[in-house]
Order: structure tokens, then sequence, then C-alpha cells
């Protein structure tokens, strides 16, 4: 389950409000995960009571408005349960008038913060005209910001009734003529909150920096980032570096500058990579996806776990116009010299573990089960490798990512002597790809990866199956690090849960 935050003190009496399509059930769902409010959004609660109370049933069935002080006995009520006053409670989208505002305060229901998500008109309209559902799924898509992924989904996608252009700018009417009051009457605890971007993940971070100012550090780090013509264009496998340098980038970012500096105060790198995964939405699907995009993407980072001495971190690739996954990655790091990492109740709570991240079993263990690796399986050799300056970053060491190319490239070398006469653009992308770093070589090393196939028929993982690779010092033999692929057609690939 996700890891939450409790409720500061200051923060349990929370109105949000906005226009209809301002995104209040969006955010109302990051406070809850992050705060542990309590939500309460009126309609669902009317509707839930209307079966109890013949009073208020007969003013719902009949379409009229139900009266304000009916409406605030029914909230006062609910607010007064345990779990409200425990947790603390999440207002969506009421009070609505002035009359109601007043009502609430004369049934002696106070409000700490007052949110206020300010949205253009047009931004709205172009939002809610353009949302469609699908009545089988259930999920909601956007004929420009998130269309429909297949033929089919399109073609049995529905609008809401009520999500006509002319219905929309009427809810619009009658909502702006009360907020000036409304804000007025709260004027001292309004929080604007500028809610036009399309990535809710960027408008929420603007409402837990006003909430909890400078002890905000952030679980989740949130970076926009573009991709070049060759990385949009190119195979698979310049996508997988551009993700794992992006990747790197933020983690670093995260570590020393952001989350860790603030907690941990590591002013020197004192962590060093022991595994990292990458997960990758269908490969090729996602190389075409990808291309098709007309802005940036959003990388999104957080500390999916922590123990004494180490530390894991998560990782999302996202299109910020739909909000969906594109790929996934963590990685281990464990401290230098089996150091004990500080303040860690404070690490604690920056914990955002992701259910929906697949786990970092350490695919190479789990593959090394079902492959023959023993001195007389057959073995494919890379080219051999010399370690050079443009190999290793600032610190000394052999960057990353370029563990990622030397792999790539051993794969590609042994899949084009089995099809010589292939196009390139047919070789198997990776759709699973997991390191573990045992020692790093130093400039000047000369290296060379060892490849095994699964044993699956044929067994030539590639061309379609699983690899396991180790690169190895060309003289001594010494593992540095080894590696798996599971490409996208392998039988026993690990769920991307994307």
């Amino acid at each position: 389950a996700l890891q939450r935050r409790s409720a500061p003190q200051i923060l349990r009496k929370v109105v949000i409000s906005g226009a209809p399509g301002s995104g209040k059930g969006t955010q109302c769902a990051q406070m809850v995960k992050r705060y542990g409010l309590t939500h309460i959004s009126t309609g669902d609660l009317l509707r839930a009571r209307k079966k109890d109370m013949p009073e208020l049933a007969q003013f719902m069935d009949n379409g009229a408005l139900v009266p304000d002080d009916l409406i605030v006995a029914i909230v006062k009520e609910r607010i007064s349960s345990e779990d409200c006053q425990q947790s603390g409670y999440l207002l969506d989208g009421f009070p609505r008038t002035l009359a109601q505002a007043k009502a609430l305060s004369e049934a002696g229901i106070e409000i700490d913060h007052f949110l206020f998500l300010d949205v253009p008109d047009q931004t709205i309209v172009k939002r809610i005209a353009g949302r469609v559902i699908d009545p089988v799924s259930g999920r909601i898509y956007h004929t420009e910001f998130n269309p429909p992924e297949s033929p089919e989904v399109a073609g049995r996608v529905i609008r809401r009734s009520d999500d006509t252009k002319e219905k929309i700018v009427r809810r619009l009417s009658e909502f702006h003529p009360h907020m000036p009051a409304i804000l007025s009457y709260y004027a001292s605890i309004v929080m604007r909150i500028g809610g036009d971007h399309n990535d809710p993940l960027i408008i929420f971070d603007q409402i837990a920096q006003r909430l909890e100012g400078d002890a905000y550090v952030g679980r989740r780090l949130s970076q926009t980032v573009g991709l070049k013509l060759y990385e949009q264009s190119g195979m698979p496998s310049t996508l997988l570096l551009t993700l794992a340098q992006y990747f790197e980038d933020a983690r670093f970012k995260m570590l020393y500058q952001n989350h860790l500096k603030k907690i941990a105060r590591m002013e020197d790198p004192q962590m060093v990579i022991k595994a990292q995964t990458f997960w990758l939405a269908a490969g090729q699907g996602l190389q075409s996806r990808v291309s098709k995009l007309q802005s940036g993407l959003r990388v999104e980072s957080w500390i999916e776990q922590f123990k004494t001495m180490s530390i894991t971190t998560g990782h999302a690739l996202t299109d910020p116009s739909s909000n969906q996954v594109l790929a996934r990655g963590c990685a281990a790091m464990a401290m230098k010299q089996r150091a004990i990492l500080p303040n860690r109740p404070q690490l604690q709570d920056l914990v955002d573990k992701d259910p929906s991240l697949p786990s970092m079993d350490m695919s190479y263990e789990r593959l090394c089960c079902t492959m023959d690796t023993s001195p007389s399986a057959h073995v494919e050799l890379s080219y051999p490798i010399m370690i050079g300056p443009a190999d290793v970053d600032v610190t000394g060491e052999v960057n990353q990512c370029h563990f990622i190319r030397f792999f790539e490239t051993a794969r590609y070398q042994a899949w084009s002597k089995l099809e010589p006469r292939t196009e390139a653009a047919k070789f198997p992308p990776p759709a699973v790809f997991s390191l573990e770093y045992l020692a790093l070589p130093e400039i000047g090393s000369a290296v060379q990866v060892w490849l095994w196939g699964s044993t699956f028929d044929p067994p030539q993982p590639w061309v379609g199956g699983d690899v396991l690779m180790e690169l190895r010092d060309l003289e001594s033999g010494q593992i540095y690090t080894r590696c798996s692929v599971q490409v996208e057609n392998s039988p026993d690939m690990i769920p991307a849960k994307l």
C-alpha cells in the first residue's frame, strides 16, 4: 500500500473549489493519498443519504434544489464521524454559494484552507468537450490529448450527455457569479492554484508547496524533458540509453540536490549503484508512441524503499498530455564503506512506494535457473572493448549508461551473425533490461561481453528469447557487470503493468 503522510495539525479542515472540469477530483485523490484526509463529495453524500431521508429524496427526485440548511446538516453529521475527526476532511466543491459558506460557519464547521483551482474557461471547455469514455473498461480518453490507443476502442467510445460545449458553457455561467462572494468571505485562507497545466502532478506540487511551505521537499521529483529527433526516430536501444540517462540524472538530483540533500545532508556522493531494471512498454510500440509525441515527456523519480544502508529509487517516463506511463525503472544503491543512512525517520516519511511498479527481483538470478551457463554450454563472445576516457565520468568511474551500450552492442553483434541479411530495424527490442554491478573496470581495462541464450527452441535469444550477459575482464576474467534482457516476445517476460 502507498505510504501516507499524516495530515499536520493545521491541515485538517480543507475545501477545494473550482469550476466544473477544473480537475478537483484528480487533486482530491492526490491529497487523500499524501495526507490521508477523508474525502467528502456532497453529491455522493446526498445520493448515499437519499434512501434514508424521505425529505431529501423528495427534493432530489423532483429535480428541486436541496435547501442549504439540509445540506449543511448532512455535511455536519458526516464531519462528526470518527474518520473525519481522526484524519481531517477534504470538502470537494462545497460550499458553492455565499449562503452555504455562512451556513457552514453558523453550524460551527470551520475551514483552515480554501484551495481554489483557477482555470480559464477556454481550457475547461477544451478539456471537457474532447472527453470520451470507453463503456467497456470505463477508461476516460480525450480526442486530442489522450486519444484511444486502438481503432477498436475508438469505435466504441461514447460522450457523456452533459459533456457538450453548450452544457459546459451553461454550467460555467452558473458557477462564476457565486465565486467572488465566496472568495471574499474566505479571503484570509484562500490559496489560488494555477490549474491550467495539462500535468496534474505539477498542479499538485503547487498545492503541496502552498500547504506545507518550506517543509515540503516533495516525494516525487518531476521534470519535463524533450527528446531529440534521433532519439525519437532511432532504434529502441537508442531510446533505452536516453531513458537511462534521464533516470540517472533525476536520481542524482534527488539524492544530492533535493530529497536526501535536505534530509540526510549528503554533501558528497556517498552511494554506489548496485542494480537497476528498466521496463519498457512493448519495445517497438513504445518507439512508435514516442515518435508521435508533440510535446516533452515527464520524468518522475521517488524513493521506493530504504533500508539501513541502502535505498531503492523508482522512476517513470510519462506522457504529460495523457498521463500515460511509457516506461518504468528502479535502481538499488548502497552506502559506501557500509555506512548507515542518517535521519531514517525522516527518510521513511519520503517513501512513496508505487504498487504498480513491478518487483525488481534480479532477473539475472531468476533467468540463471532456466539457462545453462556451465563451462560446456554454448557462449557467444563480443568483440573486445577498451574502456577509454569517453566512458568514465568526473568521478573516474564508468558511466552507467555505457554498460547498457556495451551489452546492446554485443547483443546486436550476436544477432547479426545469425541474421546477416535482416534489416537492423528488426533487431528485437528490449522489454525488460536488468543490470547487476559487481565491480567497476578502470580506464584502460580491456573487457569482453559473454552471452548465453535461453533454453527455448530455438536457442538463439538474439532472435526472439532471453539473454544473459556478463562483462568480463579480458585478461583476469573478473566479472564486472551482469545483465539480463527479455525481449518483446519472450515467453517468460515480467509483466510491465504499464
